[in-house]
């Protein structure tokens, strides 16, 4: 197998898997009983990790059952099913758990003085586009003194070394799966003490984040991505076009020559080659946000694939899916 859809989900490191099998074996009492101390312990050890990758020791970290929740958690912090009638900006281009939320309670995609609440994703999970979030939340400070800014930076964590204190959130999302580590489990951190969450936690999901966390070496995975990423676009067979600027080379996304994503998509699972056709997140009937953006027509928006890399791809995988993928094409535009 192939597996080339690493911004859907990661496999879970082996170094995880074992931490987390040995806290529920060991760690399994319910974290909130006054007498768990010791797992009340090695849960606030797990958010001191986590914390300092963040560069966010001032903060408050908040574990919850994932991204979704932790973006969804820090909206409702603000408007209430009305939208209480305080004003909330996007990009446009965000995960679900933003936009569509956002969409229920009414947005702008131009922040001004009224604007209370400020969110965009880091980088886009469609096309890998890394935003220039200095400047972006420089504009929003200008427009919008008073207003939070929250950064869904789920694709970025642990790939990039960033500072939530530098880029001046107000509070951010982090990701367990997207790092090796296990599914169901994220976090939300917060410049302030002022948001909370009921229910039991995860222990083994806990401490299995941190692992996952201090087990992915961000500079020895960011160069051996680049490398991968270089080849791959440097080998696309004839017609194939990257969509979006491509400044992320964990994520890539290729218009196909007038074949369709699922299509190809199909191709490949034959050979046991996984790739995605962008992020569910943003796709539907009507086509793909992202996309949409950028420019693209319905029916382009659907002739793409999305290539994520992991940590554990190689060369030769990356090589054998190219000859795949141009053997496919040259298959299918002869129909």
């Amino acid at each position: 197998m192939i597996y080339l859809d690493n911004a859907a989900t990661t496999k879970i490191a082996q170094t995880v898997f074992q931490k987390i099998k040995e806290t529920e074996e060991t760690l399994y009492l319910n974290a909130n009983a006054n007498y768990s101390v010791k797992i009340q312990n090695e849960i606030e050890s797990a958010a001191k990790i986590i914390l300092r990758k963040l560069d966010g020791s001032k903060g408050h970290l908040i574990f919850t059952s994932g991204a979704t929740e932790s973006n969804k958690l820090i909206i409702e912090h603000f408007f209430d099913k009305q939208g209480s009638g305080n004003r909330l900006a996007i990009i446009g281009d965000e995960h679900a758990s933003i936009y569509e939320v956002a969409k229920g309670l009414g947005y702008t995609t131009v922040p001004d003085k009224n604007t209370r609440l400020f969110c965009f994703g880091l980088i886009n999970s469609d096309t890998g586009t890394m935003i220039d979030a200095k400047e972006i939340i420089k504009k929003v400070r200008q427009a919008a003194p008073q207003c939070h800014i929250h950064c869904d930076a789920t694709q970025a964590f642990c790939k990039y070394d960033f500072s939530v204190n530098e880029l001046d959130f107000d509070s951010c999302t982090v990701s367990a799966h997207k790092i090796n580590g296990p599914k169901g489990v994220g976090a939300l951190w917060t410049k302030k003490n002022n948001i909370f969450r009921l229910g039991t936690p995860n222990n083994g999901g806990i401490i299995g984040f941190a692992s996952a966390v201090e087990n992915f070496d961000t500079k020895k995975n960011l160069e051996k991505i680049n490398k991968l990423h270089d080849y791959l676009i440097e080998n696309l067979p004839e017609g194939c076009n990257v969509n979006g600027n491509n400044n992320n080379p964990y994520i890539t996304n290729i218009s196909l020559p007038n074949i369709m994503g699922e299509t190809m998509l199909n191709a490949l699972a034959s050979k046991q080659i996984y790739v995605g056709t962008g992020s569910a997140c943003s796709s539907n009937a009507n086509g793909n946000r992202s996309l949409a953006l950028l420019g693209l027509s319905k029916k382009q928006q659907k002739q793409v694939i999305r290539i994520s890399f992991g940590k554990d791809n190689t060369m030769d995988e990356v090589k054998e899916f190219l000859q795949i993928l141009t053997d496919k094409i040259t298959q299918l535009s002869q129909r």
